[in-house]
């Protein structure tokens, strides 16, 4: 695939692989499935979701570091959770866990935000370069982003979470946080934490470069991942409340000419 100067050889690097389509599938399907069951079946286990959520997922990330380091692939310039989608371990630890208003808000507007991030990595993640999907590394990497999209998307279910504008200032106290732990990282280690440094090989990010050159590429994705995760799921979140709103009218007026009509037959009789 190219676009001018920006050519993506898919086969060579691993993304939309036979088993990557097939696994995308399978996942999009079984997201909404999954939303669908337990809010119909478990409306008010929100919170004790999280919680298995958050322990699964630190359970796993725990487990990647170990299987990384017996394969031999362990290395300090990509083994620390300093992405944007390590926020998830984090974001789902504050909203599960913490008592404190603001660090639950800091977690349930990241988590929020993060659905972005999870769409995104089931696309292109890093780890789809150098490991199949029926590895675990292969695996893990697809699963983590996709429970990142169930949990951004589960919190806004029962009025859990209702997001407002202001919240972005709380997500990104996050963010900005593991943005500078990343960019210190990245000074000692040599690394590209966060992708501060260059774009994921092959990703879509790198048309940043051709258009505003590498040397404004850092600050342009870290305002892009600042502002736009978090305004967009809002935007979405917004436009679904309004829809429903919308329904809630018709439905009082058809009840009242249901009424209407039952007091009707009363008064024949």
């Amino acid at each position: 695939m190219s676009l001018g100067n920006f050519q993506i050889d898919f086969e060579k690097i691993g993304y939309f692989s036979f088993q990557h389509i097939v696994s995308l599938i399978a996942l999009f399907l079984l997201i909404p499935l999954a939303l669908f069951l337990t809010n119909r079946f478990f409306p008010k286990s929100i919170n004790l979701q999280l919680k298995i959520l958050c322990i699964s997922a630190w359970i796993a990330e725990i487990t990647k570091i170990i299987v990384t380091y017996y394969t031999g692939n362990f290395t300090w310039k990509t083994i620390l959770p300093l992405y944007f989608c390590s926020m998830f371990l984090y974001s789902s630890l504050f909203a599960a866990f913490s008592k404190n208003h603001t660090l639950k808000l800091i977690g349930n507007s990241c988590l929020m935000a993060g659905t972005i991030a999870g769409f995104f990595g089931v696309f292109y993640s890093p780890a789809l370069k150098y490991y199949p999907v029926y590895t675990y590394l292969g695996a893990h990497t697809l699963i983590y982003h996709a429970v990142m999209i169930y949990g951004g998307i589960l919190i806004l279910f029962d009025n859990y979470y209702k997001p407002k504008l202001k919240d972005i200032l709380y997500s990104n106290i996050l963010f900005m946080t593991l943005t500078v732990a990343a960019i210190i990282a990245n000074s000692f280690l040599d690394a590209n934490y966060m992708f501060i440094n260059t774009p994921l090989v092959g990703a879509p990010t790198y048309i940043i470069v051709d258009i505003f050159t590498e040397y404004l590429y850092p600050v342009i994705v870290v305002l892009s991942q600042t502002l736009l995760p978090f305004l967009i799921m809002l935007g979405l979140y917004k436009l679904t409340t309004l829809k429903q709103k919308k329904r809630e009218p018709k439905k009082v007026l058809d009840t009242d000419l249901i009424e209407q009509e039952i007091e009707q037959v009363h008064i024949e009789n």
